[in-house]
């Protein structure tokens, strides 16, 4: 997936239009219910499935994102390469705005989930960019409109 080129990562252009035209054609062609549509995806999966929640968030009842990396945060091969070795990541502020635009965005609001272990898994990248303790992070999350903090122990 393009998931950081302008033209693939905006509502009704390239890769993300090719894939909403293929989930509409699969709500038609197999009477779907439309409220009961998700995407998930891992890595390049994981960062399109940040552009789908972030294009088109009346689609899906929800997603989850495995080490995909936020929406917007590259916008070059280069830049994409950079920052899937960590650096030139916003810093928390920044994140956590990204998350407050989607969240208001996004219908049924976002889940952050939490490893109740130790604290990491989905905040964990996003608070090594700054100073601020993960449950600071998570408390952002809040803040910025998250829906829920899940905590889970896998």
């Amino acid at each position: 997936f393009n998931w950081f080129a302008a033209d693939d990562i905006t509502r009704d252009q390239g890769e993300a239009l090719s894939i909403r035209q293929m989930i509409a054609h699969m709500i038609a062609e197999y009477h779907i219910d439309p409220t009961r549509v998700f995407v998930n995806g891992l890595s390049a999966g994981g960062a399109m499935t940040m552009v789908m929640l972030a294009t088109y968030p009346e689609v899906f009842a929800g997603g989850a994102v495995i080490a995909g990396l936020p929406y917007g945060t590259a916008t070059s091969v280069g830049a994409a390469l950079q920052r899937m070795r960590g650096s030139g990541l916003p810093d928390g502020p920044a994140l956590a705005e990204l998350v407050r635009e989607a969240a208001r965005d996004f219908p049924g609001g976002i889940v952050v989930a939490v490893d109740a272990r130790d604290g990491f898994v989905a905040t964990k990248g996003w608070a090594d960019v700054s100073t601020v303790e993960v449950i600071d992070m998570a408390r952002r999350f809040e803040d910025a409109g998250v829906a829920a903090l899940l905590f889970t122990d896998v």
